[in-house]
């Protein structure tokens, strides 16, 4: 006698995708029949500002149920356990480069991304520069790709940092770290901005139409308190962000990386599925991610869906396709939606 087995729930999380959002929101364009589809039918809900976290990082807390304890969770040194497997204690910060710009008023941040990316060799060039001058402190430097470190710190320190993708959202002298050991952080910060006013790089990238790497934003500080997390069950997670290995290993737990389950395979991989996937543009996660999803869903196969999409969550059950009596909900109208 064969037993059936119980339609599945799935989470998608999707990174890399805050721009095009972003964008969908405020131009109003629909073009995505499956993301209005589950958005329409089902729920949408605004999650507050993710502050010290990427959003997609505090996706992955709310859908574990662990949002309100983020600060047990901070980004550097998940991210440092991720990458390395072995679980630390020290605190560690990120480091990124960025460019700023001045306006008439005030000083805005950008992320340097697409063909303003840092190269490898601009990174590594920017490194021998950078950790000559931390280590003098005691900070250590490494090199993660694209214009990014890690930090290790010589001691805790006791700040609140932004995440770029949050601080950049408004004006800079409101993102800076604040807290007890702020002041440390911003001299360091405003010091480095000093030695990269003038490095050669720069002129390169300006011959390329390139904005210059003038400046580093540190974010992502902490440490994490290994204690009783070993002993809380996760849902089978798939992926390769090193922040959601690094959570999980400190749930003595793996993610899968690869590859990524179809859709329809959803149901005969786990009861409950997370999964972390990247995607550049809506009209490649409509295609590789949503439209199958949507389908899957409707032939039962998923029981419910659960999409973060920057600082949105989307919830649709099965039950709720057949709500036809729903307004189409495009992005533009997501902010009345989730009042």
């Amino acid at each position: 006698m064969s037993v059936r087995k119980s339609p599945s729930s799935a989470v998608l999380i999707v990174t890399g995708i805050a721009r095009a959002v972003l964008e969908a929101v405020e131009s109003g364009t629909s073009r995505w029949p499956a993301l209005t589809l589950l958005a329409s039918r089902g729920r949408v809900r605004e999650l507050p500002d993710a502050g010290a976290l990427q959003p997609w990082q505090l996706g992955v807390l709310d859908a574990l149920g662990q949002a309100d304890a983020a600060d047990r969770y901070p980004s550097a040194p998940l991210v440092r356990i991720g990458e390395t497997g072995q679980i630390t204690t020290e605190c560690w910060a990120q480091l990124q480069c960025v460019h700023f710009a001045a306006g008439m008023n005030e000083v805005r941040g950008v992320l340097l991304a697409g063909d303003a990316r840092v190269t490898a060799d601009e990174q590594r060039e920017l490194t021998a520069t950078i950790a000559a001058h931390l280590s003098a402190d005691g900070y250590e430097l490494v090199a993660r790709g694209c214009g990014e470190w890690l930090v290790r710190c010589p001691r805790p320190i006791e700040a609140r940092t932004l995440a770029p993708d949050v601080a950049f959202r408004g004006p800079l002298d409101r993102a800076l770290p604040s807290g007890k050991d702020a002041a440390q952080l911003r001299r360091l910060l405003t010091e480095i901005q000093m030695l990269l006013h003038e490095h050669p790089l720069n002129a390169a990238r300006a011959r390329r139409g390139a904005p210059a790497v003038n400046a580093v934003w540190l974010w992502g500080l902490g440490s994490v308190a290994v204690s009783s997390e070993a002993s809380v069950a996760l849902p089978t997670a798939f992926g390769s962000e090193a922040y959601l290995k690094g959570l999980y290993l400190l749930h003595s737990q793996a993610v899968s990386e690869s590859p990524l389950p179809l859709a329809d395979g959803l149901g005969s991989r786990a009861s409950h599925s997370l999964i972390v996937a990247d995607a550049p543009d809506l009209d490649v996660l409509e295609s590789q991610w949503l439209a199958p999803l949507a389908h899957a869903l409707r032939r039962g196969v998923v029981a419910h869906l659960t999409i973060y999409l920057d600082r949105w969550r989307i919830d649709a059950a099965r039950r709720d396709l057949l709500k036809f009596w729903r307004r189409t909900l495009v992005p533009k109208h997501w902010p009345q939606q989730a009042l």
